[in-house]
């Protein structure tokens, strides 16, 4: 697997699929989860962009979806991580 920085890598992977909101819509898409990565963040790619229908434009800071393009969303320079669900035993997990 190629990884976001361009590092490419052999391992054993997991795959799962999660629902993710989004200014009112709900967009399934699938994970691929490191099971050695402890702490990370997710990091939606291209797919997801493309999948979900959303276009960014870089020269007015902000994004939209490409059904509906008179509504745009400005992009934000702090993220507010909310945790929707928790299990307990997430830690023990290893897929």
């Amino acid at each position: 697997m190629s990884l976001a920085d361009g590092y490419k890598s052999e391992g054993e992977v997991c795959t799962t699929s999660v629902v993710i909101r989004l200014e009112g819509r709900v967009i399934r898409t699938p994970l691929i989860v490191l099971p050695y990565a402890k702490g990370s963040r997710t990091l939606l790619g291209m797919n997801f962009l493309q999948n979900a229908g959303i276009v960014r434009n870089l020269k007015h800071h902000n994004w939209f979806c490409s059904d509906s393009p008179h509504r745009t969303y400005d992009f934000v320079k702090e993220v507010i991580i909310q945790e929707v669900q928790s299990r307990p035993n997430l830690e023990d997990n290893t897929c």
